[in-house]
């Protein structure tokens, strides 16, 4: 009897091992997920209003129930340029299987690889990708299950990833980017996709006639980047490493650290996304000017040296081709050991000079040891409050201002402490420039103008006075 039992076990174990190898290999042949392929993309199409591509789908059971997506696209939605917001070579979600039973997603792992995503913030304040349900749903027949609900994805990263963000002009045309980012790896922590989803719009945007802008809690996601290449407008940084906080209405980065033009750089930065603004703080060491300069056409090529010192930079939410619209920015900088390549010394200041001792009788006058600078930026006016230039022989001290957005227009005020030899000559050149004299120091007044492509320098003259009444002019 028992060796009855015994033999009615071990086939019971048997058939129960056969059917969890069914399952395990077979179910997935049997269950063809990619044949329900079209199905997926109808009902993802008809709840968002978009065209949405996907390559093809492959379900797996073991080690965890995952579904596998090759070759996914999602387009951007009316009112957007052409093209998709987002593509992805490939999607690894690992799914909560029990959740599944309650018509639930929740995703506990996505792998994105390959992800390009085109984000652009558009004039009436809203992002493309925003999920906006078409104005009639298309209804699932009352014969197919309930549609599952998304919940959140316990942990997303991607691999091999590229962003940029662009905001469009008021016709709708692109403008400029903002910002683009290659080469980008990442992982976040806790994404509720309902909130993220429902991206509350900027302020300024209005809703449209029956509808009510969404309201979203405060959900947050935290994680670390790393990115081979990030362009801020023209200026690159490779190598970024940074912490990332994230809710649905902010993006935080902090102790973000990156190489920059041959020196180095750490910082914070953050943007909002309903409006599209940002703020950027970085403490810079180790510049090269040169190289830094030379991604900006109306400043290449007039600095060289190294440079170190701190900048701060914000952008606001106008939608405008202008390069410095909306653009803020102020810091204190200093560059050491370097030229003016492109400087332009008035020759008859450098005869008199000669003559009369002051400062070096050789060498390079445009070369300096060093020069700092206060500055701020408003909106294409680019304003130093407090310039110091050490040189060969002379000191030059004062203020000056840029306008960026007309044509690079200069005007720097101020003192040149120049070393001189007591003579007539040098006493009579004190006289005319309106300069005063202090031990072995002339301090002239100058003046540099023109445009930052051609900087002209030039000593501030002053006109002979008129001779006593009575005699002769």
């Amino acid at each position: 009897m028992f060796g009855t039992k015994r033999k009615l076990s071990l086939a019971l174990l048997a058939v129960v091992a056969g059917f969890l190898v069914a399952v395990v290999f077979i179910a997935p042949r049997v269950v063809q997920i990619d044949r329900y392929r079209p199905e997926i993309i109808s009902y993802i199409e008809q709840q968002t209003g978009r065209r949405v591509a996907i390559g093809r789908l492959q379900l797996s059971l073991l080690p965890v129930f995952r579904i596998e997506v090759d070759q996914f696209a999602l387009v951007n939605p009316p009112g957007f340029p052409n093209g998709n917001w987002v593509t992805v070579k490939s999607i690894d979600a690992r799914l909560d299987a029990g959740a599944l039973f309650r018509r639930q997603v929740v995703i506990r792992a996505l792998e994105l690889k390959g992800a390009v995503l085109n984000l652009y913030f558009g004039p009436q304040g809203s992002w493309n990708f925003q999920a906006v349900p078409p104005a009639v749903r298309v209804p699932v027949p009352s014969n197919d299950p309930p549609p599952f609900v998304f919940r959140k994805v316990s942990n997303l990263m991607l691999i091999g990833g590229q962003i940029e963000i662009e905001r469009l002009l008021p016709d709708g045309a692109s403008g400029r980017p903002i910002f683009r980012c290659d080469g980008l790896t990442a992982n976040l922590d806790q994404i509720d996709i309902p909130e993220w989803t429902a991206l509350p719009v900027a302020p300024s945007a209005r809703a449209a006639p029956g509808k009510s802008v969404v309201r979203v809690r405060a959900s947050s996601s935290s994680g670390k980047l790393r990115a081979a290449a990030i362009w801020f407008g023209n200026f690159l940084a490779t190598h970024v490493e940074a912490g990332v906080h994230a809710t649905p209405a902010r993006l935080s980065f902090n102790g973000v650290q990156f190489d920059f033009y041959g020196g180095r750089a750490t910082g914070t930065g953050s943007m909002n996304l309903p409006g599209a603004s940002y703020q950027a703080q970085a403490h810079l060491s180790g510049v090269n000017v040169e190289k830094f300069l030379a991604e900006v056409p109306a400043l290449r090529g007039q600095m060289t040296g190294t440079m170190d010192g701190r900048i701060t930079f914000s952008g606001g939410t106008a939608a405008s081709a202008d390069r410095w619209a909306d653009e803020q920015g102020e810091g204190e900088l200093i560059v050491r050991k370097g030229r003016w390549p492109k400087l332009r010394l008035d020759q008859t200041v450098l005869a008199l000079a000669h003559l009369a001792q002051l400062g070096p009788v050789s060498g390079d006058l445009s070369a300096f040891s060093s020069v700092s600078a206060v500055w701020q930026l408003r909106d294409g006016l680019l304003e130093i409050s407090r310039f110091r230039a050490i040189g060969r022989g002379i000191t030059l001290d004062g203020s000056a201002s840029v306008n960026l957005a007309s044509q690079d227009q200069l005007q720097l005020d101020g003192l040149a402490g120049i070393a001189a030899r007591p003579n007539p000559l040098s006493s009579l050149l004190a006289r005319l420039s309106g300069g005063t004299f202090h031990g072995h120091k002339i301090d002239v007044p100058f003046v540099v103008t023109g445009t930052l492509q051609h900087p002209v320098f030039q000593l501030k003259t002053q006109a002979p006075s008129p001779p006593p009444a009575g005699l002769p002019r």
